[in-house]
C-alpha cells in the first residue's frame, strides 16, 4: 500500500451537488507538505516509514500543520492497526501540546454534517481507544460525538459495527467510563437502553445492551436517573411492551423498592418531576439529520415544507425499522426547536404541530405510531409550570383543535390517546397525581392563549361522543361555564360514561364546590346549616338513583336562583 502514490483520497463521501470542504482541503494541503517525510515499503506485511527527525524539524516551524497532514494520513484510507499504531506513535514523538491539535481537528471532524464516510469512522475509532489511554483535555467531547454518530433506530451494517464498538469499548473500560462527566455516562447510558429497545433482530447484541444498560443504571441510579429524568421512565415502561425481563424488573424496583437502589432515592415521583434536557433527544439525531431537520423547522415554508420531507424520508428514514425513530424525532421537535416570535407570526413558517403530524401520517405500523403518540402526549401527565416550558404542550393541544374542521379522526384519536395513556400509566402511578398534571397542562395552555377555551373544542360538531366523554372525565373543570354554574350535557350514555361515571360526577361535584368556595360574599357560609344538611344527607340512605335525582334537583335550584345562600350551601353540604 504505497500512501504516497495517491494525491488526494476524499475524507468525506463524494457529493456531485456538494461544495469542496475546507477542513478536507486545508488537511490534504497539510499532508502534501509533509509527504517527503513519509515513505512506504509496498503491500502485505510491509510499513510505513517515517523521517522522524525531518517531521520534528518541520513540527518546530509549523506544528499544527505537521498534525494536521498525519490526521488526515489518518483518516484518507482505511488502515491496518500496524498503519495505525505507527501513525499514531509517529503522532506522540513530535506531540508537545498533550494532543489538543489533533482532539481540536478531531472534533471538527466528528462534528461534522458531512462526516459520513465509514472507512474514515474506522480509523477514527481507532484513534478514539488510543486517545483514551492520554490524559487529554477534550476526550469528554470526542466520546459524546463519538455516540452522536450513531443513527437512532438504523439497523445497518456499518451503523450496527459502530454501536457494537461503543459497547465494547464501555464494557472493556469500566474504570474509564465511571470516571467520565456524569452527564456524558448518563448520555451514553440513555443511547444504549434506546438501542435495547429498537433491536429485535440482533438478539445477541440487544442481551448485551440490555446487560449494560442495568449494570450502569444500578451501579449510580440516583446520579443518572436524575440527570436523564422523566424520559428514562418513559422507555422503561416502553420496555414493559416489548417484554425485556431485566428492564421490566428494573422499573418494578423503582416503583416498589426505591431504597434498595439508592438510599437518596425515595419514589419514582421525584424521577417523574425532571424534565428531560434537551441534549437527549439531540443524542438520537446525527448532526446531518439535525441539520436537515432544523432546515425543515426554522427555513423551510409551508408551501414546499412537503417536497422537503419527503426529501429527508427519502434520505433517513427509508427502512422499515426507521420508523422507531419517529417518536425520538417528535421529541427532539417539541424539546430542541422552539419558534421565535417572528417565526409564531410567520404565516409561511412550518408550524411544529404540523410536522409531528406529517411523521405520523406517513408511518406504517400500529405499534409504531403508539409510540409516536406517547412521545407527543408523555410530559403532559407530569407537567409542573414552574420547571417547565408550555412550548413541549402546544404541538399536541394545537393538532387537536387544528385539525377538527377538516381532519377530525386525527383530532378524535389524540383525545381518546390521552384517555387511553390516562388509563394505562395509572398502573404505575397514582390517579390523582395524573389527573392534577394534565390539568395543570391544560390550563396553561388556555392561559397562555394557545388555545382560546376547551368549550370550543368539545362542543365542535365534528368531536366524537367517545371524545366528548374523554374530555370530561379529564378535563371536566374547564368545561364549565363559571358564569351560569352549568355543565356542557353528554348525549346518550355510553360503556365508558357508564364505567367512568363515578369519577365524572366527583369532578362534577369538585369543581362546583370550588365555585363555592372562591365565592366572595360575606356571610354565605352558615356552618350549622351545613352540618345539618349533612346529618340529613347521613340519615338518608340514599340509594345510587336517590343520590342522582338529588344532585340534579340542588343543581338546577342553584341555577334558578344563584343568590339564593341556601340553596348553594345545600350543594355544597351535599358534595
Amino acid at each position: 500500500m504505497d500512501f504516497r502514490s495517491e494525491e488526494v483520497v476524499n475524507l468525506y463521501e463524494d457529493h456531485n451537488l456538494t461544495a469542496p470542504d475546507d477542513l478536507e482541503n486545508k488537511l490534504s494541503k497539510s499532508y502534501k507538505n509533509i509527504k517527503s517525510c513519509i515513505a512506504s515499503t509496498g503491500e502485505g506485511t510491509g510499513s510505513l516509514n517515517f523521517n522522524i527527525e525531518k517531521l520534528k524539524t518541520e513540527a518546530q516551524s509549523n506544528y499544527e500543520q505537521t498534525v494536521f497532514g498525519l490526521t488526515y494520513l489518518i483518516f484518507r484510507k482505511k488502515t491496518t492497526n500496524l498503519h495505525h499504531q505507527k501513525i499514531w506513535q509517529t503522532l506522540s514523538l513530535i506531540n508537545k501540546d498533550n494532543f489538543s491539535c489533533f482532539v481540536k481537528v478531531y472534533l471538527n471532524i466528528l462534528g461534522s454534517v458531512r462526516f459520513e464516510k465509514f472507512s474514515a469512522k474506522v480509523n477514527l475509532f481507532l484513534c478514539f481507544k488510543s486517545l483514551m489511554a492520554t490524559n487529554t483535555n477534550g476526550v469528554n467531547e470526542v466520546f459524546f460525538l463519538v455516540l452522536r454518530q450513531l443513527a437512532g433506530s438504523n439497523s445497518s451494517e456499518e451503523n450496527i459495527s459502530w454501536l457494537t464498538w461503543i459497547l465494547t469499548t464501555i464494557e472493556l473500560n469500566q474504570v474509564w467510563f465511571s470516571n467520565l462527566d456524569l452527564k456524558l455516562q448518563s448520555l451514553a447510558l440513555y443511547t444504549l437502553l434506546r438501542f435495547s429497545l429498537d433491536l429485535t433482530v440482533q438478539v445477541n447484541l440487544r442481551k448485551r445492551l440490555v446487560t449494560a444498560t442495568v449494570n450502569i443504571l444500578r451501579g449510580k441510579f440516583f446520579d443518572i436517573s436524575m440527570v436523564i429524568g422523566r424520559d428514562l421512565i418513559r422507555l422503561l415502561i416502553e420496555a414493559t411492551d416489548t417484554n425485556i425481563p431485566d428492564l421490566v424488573k428494573l422499573l418494578n424496583d423503582i416503583i416498589q423498592k426505591p431504597n434498595e437502589l439508592d438510599v437518596r432515592f425515595q419514589s419514582i415521583y421525584q424521577i417523574l418531576a425532571v424534565p428531560t434536557p434537551s441534549d437527549f433527544f439531540r443524542s438520537r439525531l446525527t448532526p446531518d439529520m439535525e441539520l436537515k431537520l432544523m432546515f425543515i423547522l426554522a427555513q423551510s415554508k409551508i408551501f414546499n415544507y412537503s417536497k422537503n420531507f419527503l426529501w429527508f424520508q427519502k434520505q433517513f428514514l427509508f427502512q422499515k425499522e426507521d420508523e422507531q425513530l419517529y417518536s425520538d424525532l417528535i421529541r427532539y421537535i417539541l424539546y430542541c426547536f422552539h419558534p421565535s416570535n417572528s417565526q409564531l407570526a410567520d404565516k409561511e413558517a412550518v408550524p411544529r404541530y404540523l410536522l409531528c403530524w406529517r411523521f405520523f401520517n406517513t408511518m406504517k405500523h400500529p405499534p409504531h405510531k403508539n409510540l409516536i403518540l406517547n412521545s407527543l402526549f408523555f410530559d403532559w401527565y407530569f407537567f409542573e409550570p414552574r420547571n417547565e416550558n408550555l412550548m413541549g404542550l402546544e404541538p399536541g393541544i394545537l393538532l387537536i383543535e387544528r385539525f377538527l374542521k377538516d381532519i377530525p379522526n386525527v383530532s378524535n384519536l389524540l383525545i381518546q390517546t390521552l384517555k387511553y395513556n390516562f388509563d394505562r400509566y395509572s398502573k404505575y402511578f397514582d390517579k390523582t397525581y395524573l389527573l392534577d398534571n394534565l390539568n395543570k397542562s391544560m390550563k396553561i395552555l388556555i392561559d397562555s392563549g394557545v388555545i382560546r377555551s376547551l368549550n370550543s373544542i368539545y362542543n365542535h360538531r365534528n368531536l366524537h361522543q367517545a371524545s366528548k366523554e374523554c374530555l370530561f372525565e379529564l378535563f371536566s373543570q374547564f368545561l364549565i361555564d363559571k358564569n351560569t354554574l352549568q355543565f356542557p350535557q353528554l348525549n346518550s350514555p355510553s360503556k365508558l360514561e357508564e364505567t367512568s361515571g363515578k369519577f365524572q360526577q366527583r369532578q362534577k361535584m369538585l369543581s362546583i364546590s370550588d365555585l363555592v368556595n372562591n365565592d366572595s360574599r360575606e356571610n354565605i357560609y352558615d356552618f350549622k346549616f351545613v352540618e345539618s344538611t349533612i346529618k340529613e344527607i347521613e340519615d338518608f340512605k340514599f340509594s345510587s338513583s336517590k343520590i342522582n335525582n338529588k344532585f340534579e334537583e340542588l343543581f338546577n335550584l342553584v341555577n334558578k336562583n344563584e343568590d339564593n345562600h341556601q340553596n348553594t350551601m345545600l350543594f355544597a353540604a351535599f358534595v
